[in-house]
């Protein structure tokens, strides 16, 4: 173990880096940890953040497969780099909600853990990079929230037990291909929990729904139980908007229709496609 005195304030580049019995880190109220400082210590189970850290280095506790139990990081963080905690031991919570100066998740860096809760990103977020969460162990849901503006190639792709997934944000969200691929696919399947026009618009925008990789929305949705995908059937309950032309364009089963009273049109070719 090392424990240090609380005036360092950085661990340099690689310092530790391949320190196989290195097993824990403790007194450092005011850290800062640089690239690759702590990568490939396998034999490291605990490291003590403090409450005052601001940055943790690319690939910094990389393969750190003995890093068990919860991750919490502290309010003062505002770098998390490229694989810094990729491909660690981690099998408790990941809590990152109070990380308030948080704007990006970088590529990879959660990616291969083994988290055991639901994922609450805090409001500063703006932007996931490519693989940010790649094959997590999230259970439960996956809460996104308004401020996002980008959610790049293969994020959350294998993240297979999340059930839900929370979505509160605009619609210019730059998302791209395997964002959301093979989400669910060990608990049946996970769904969309949306607001009802913003999904309109994104379907709209992009000739299809492969920005969500094609998951339905969920019965019952938090922002909007108005809307609901199961199965090849796609149902629109109580619409209260008009719906806007070429809405949605692939080939669907059945179509439903309970249209409110307050809806007043529904414009030509909404519903361009295959129905039987």
């Amino acid at each position: 173990s090392f424990t240090g005195p609380t005036s360092y304030n950085k661990i340099g580049i690689e310092a530790f880096s391949g320190c196989a019995s290195l097993s824990q880190f403790t007194n450092f109220p005011n850290l800062e940890v640089g690239e690759a400082a702590l990568k490939d210590c396998s034999s490291l189970s605990y490291f003590d953040f403090g409450s005052n850290i601001t940055g943790i280095g690319d690939e910094a506790f990389e393969n750190c497969t003995s890093f068990t139990g919860d991750l919490t990081l502290p309010i003062s963080i505002i770098d998390v780099g490229v694989g810094a905690f990729k491909n660690c031991g981690i099998d408790g919570e990941l809590d990152i909600s109070g990380c308030i100066s948080l704007t990006t998740i970088k590529q990879a860096s959660f990616r291969d853990c083994n988290f055991t809760n639901e994922l609450v990103l805090p409001d500063s977020v703006t932007s996931i990079k490519d693989s940010a969460f790649k094959n997590d162990g999230f259970t439960g849901s996956l809460i996104l929230k308004s401020g996002i503006n980008e959610i790049r190639k293969s994020s959350f792709e294998a993240c297979r037990n999340i059930k839900k997934v929370y979505v509160d944000f605009d619609t210019n969200v730059f998302t791209s291909s395997n964002a959301f691929l093979d989400v669910g696919s060990d608990v049946g399947g996970a769904c969309i929990y949306t607001n009802q026009r913003d999904y309109y618009n994104y379907v709209s925008a992009a000739g299809g729904d492969w920005l969500f990789q094609g998951l339905p929305i969920c019965r019952g949705g938090a922002f909007d139980s108005r809307v609901y995908r199961e199965s090849d059937d796609f149902i629109l309950k109580s619409i209260s908007t008009d719906i806007p032309n070429g809405w949605y364009t692939t080939t669907i089963t059945n179509v439903y229709l309970d249209i409110g009273s307050s809806a007043t049109s529904i414009a030509s070719n909404a519903f361009i496609g295959n129905f039987s």
